[in-house]
């Protein structure tokens, strides 16, 4: 996976993380389109108990050879190869942990409406060449062209809601319900 200059970066995603509806964030990366993420903490470690931010590395087997744990300070933020090393969140057992996670990619910034359900390299670059060849043919203000808002199962946010809600058939499914078509108008 290519390092990119941080000057060469757009936003993928930002999320503002409360963890109220789970109680830690399993090992995971942030998916190869992501060249950085940075975590941004609001809260003081003082102020949960456990949650503890990690980030594994492997050796050339495959093989765990580090995990590095910190609770970062108030105000400190931690960034990090997030589409290339494992990482996650320990079981908060107590107290409010809350974070700004923002995940920088190889692309501009999304349009504003987007999440991390739409926001696929294909996406991108699909709509990159349509707004270049809005600009060849004279148009000198911003983009007019539709951004898709399907996944890259080219399912609508409906139809990954409804059959998430099916298959887990709780209440408490946690997906949010959004009011939106498959496309939107980016200004």
């Amino acid at each position: 996976q290519k390092l990119y200059p941080p000057e060469e970066v757009g936003i993928r995603a930002s999320e503002h993380l409360t963890y109220s509806d789970f109680p830690r964030l399993a090992e995971h990366t942030d998916g190869e389109a992501t060249c950085y993420t940075m975590n941004f903490a609001f809260g003081d470690p003082a102020d949960y108990d456990g949650g503890e931010f990690f980030i594994v590395t492997k050796d050339r087997n495959g093989r765990e050879f580090s995990r590095e744990i910190l609770k970062p300070n108030r105000y400190e933020a931690v960034v990090f190869l997030g589409g290339r090393y494992l990482h996650g969140v320990n079981e908060i057992y107590g107290g409010n942990r809350e974070m700004f996670s923002t995940e920088f990619w190889a692309y501009p910034d999304v349009p504003f409406g987007s999440s991390l359900w739409n926001n696929y390299p294909d996406n991108m670059e699909d709509y990159i060449e349509r707004c270049n060849e809005e600009r060849r043919q004279g148009n000198t203000g911003p983009c007019k062209q539709k951004y898709s808002l399907s996944t890259i199962f080219h399912e609508s946010l409906d139809e990954v809601h409804d059959k998430y809600s099916a298959a887990e058939a709780a209440p408490s499914a946690s997906l949010v319900h959004r009011e939106e078509s498959e496309t939107q108008e980016i200004d």
